[in-house]
């Protein structure tokens, strides 16, 4: 006869490693490879457990649906929704071509109880919502509770909604802050900022009353501020302020002025200029920086040598990113690669779009930034 032996297991902490590892769809997103945790989960009971918190780490847009139908089983399931760690859900009314949304808004502190480790928010709203009533105020019962830390919030809303200031006067917790869209509506006279950000990302200009509301506790914590827009003047001046503890920056440069404001950043050690133009001097970028990326500048014959120069000024550069589109076919490049071999600067050719996209919102310690697991604990010891 044939004796068996019970199926060895390995310790936890191996097998939680070992997912970890297999976690990322690919390597240009933060969304998680659903169908091979899902089949993690099937290979052993000792590995079930592990599988299913990391399937619930990060609810994607296209997963929340299954998401949600997984929230009306409150028995079976609640034990899963502590592990969730990023929300990414849609609320408002839909278009004809469009299904139901993810989650009607008055849904939404319930939901947002359930999750009592979340630390990011991230939320698409396709009209011009606003937390009332009775949602305000259990929104509010849930922010008073602190049955959530909110650390980050991602928002996409229509220009004239209140909703972004409502849910950082109800969660001073935010540290991080990212906006896609306008916000052309005013400040609620009776909302007040009692939050402090670590980084600030806007991908459209706003106006200066907001940008000043948004900023107004963060004179000594700001490091990272991400401008996809070039800012007015008036919001420049009040961005002048903060440049001193800047430590990250990423923004346009399109004229002198916003190149003096580069090199008032004089903690800044990462820098991405985005469609640098011909027409503005930018030859003394801070001279602490450690790292620099070009993005999109296709067209500019003479990028090269003002990079090749900008490097040899350069004593701390360690990295060199530049964009996959341009820079290899310009004649200068193989001369830039010689000049980064011989100063010791790793020289990286890729598509910093979407690099852009994995960045995670945590405290960051070195630059550039890379999506990393080790974000995982970061994340989970931000949370209560």
């Amino acid at each position: 006869m044939i004796q068996t032996s019970p199926t060895p297991s390995l310790p936890i902490e191996l097998v939680i490693m070992i997912l970890q590892q297999s976690y990322f769809k690919n390597q240009k997103s933060r969304a998680p490879d659903y169908i091979t945790l899902a089949a993690a989960a099937l290979v052993h009971r000792s590995w079930t457990s592990a599988a299913q918190a990391l399937l619930f780490r990060h609810i994607t847009y296209l997963k929340s649906k299954s998401f949600m139908k997984a929230h009306a089983d409150p028995v079976s399931m609640q034990h899963l929704f502590q592990h969730v760690r990023i929300l990414d859900i849609g609320l408002g009314i839909p278009t004809e071509s469009e299904t139901t949304p993810d989650c009607d808004i008055d849904h939404l502190p319930a939901l947002l109880r359930r999750c009592t480790g979340l630390y990011e928010l991230v939320l698409s709203i396709r009209s011009s919502l606003s937390f009332e009533g009775v949602t305000f105020s259990r929104m509010k019962e849930l922010a008073d509770s602190r049955i959530i830390r909110l650390r980050a919030l991602n928002i996409t809303c229509s220009p004239h909604s209140p909703i972004v200031y409502q849910l950082l006067s109800l969660f001073p917790t935010v540290s991080f802050l990212s906006v896609w869209s306008e916000l052309s509506g005013m400040v609620p006279r009776n909302i007040k900022a009692r939050f402090s950000l670590s980084e600030l990302k806007m991908a459209r200009a706003m106006p200066e009353d907001t940008l000043a509301w948004l900023l107004e506790k963060s004179r000594d914590t700001l490091t990272v501020l991400d401008l996809r827009d070039p800012p007015s003047r008036p919001a420049l001046t009040i961005l002048e302020s903060y440049a001193p503890n800047i430590r990250s920056l990423r923004l346009m440069i399109q004229t002198s002025r916003m190149a003096n404001f580069v090199r008032s950043c004089e903690s800044l050690i990462d820098l991405t200029v985005l469609n640098l133009p011909m027409t503005v001097e930018f030859s003394k970028p801070p001279p602490f920086l450690r790292s620099l990326t070009f993005v999109n500048h296709a067209g500019s014959r003479s990028l090269m040598k003002r990079v090749i120069a900008m490097v040899l000024n350069l004593p701390n550069l360690k990295h060199l990113t530049c964009d996959e589109a341009s820079s290899p076919m310009d004649r200068n490049f193989p001369e830039l690669k010689v000049v980064c071999e011989e100063r010791g600067v790793m020289l990286h050719v890729t598509n910093i779009f979407y690099e852009m996209t994995v960045e995670e919102p945590i405290l960051v310690h070195r630059f550039p930034r890379r999506r990393s697991l080790s974000n995982f604990s970061e994340m989970n010891s931000g949370t209560v």
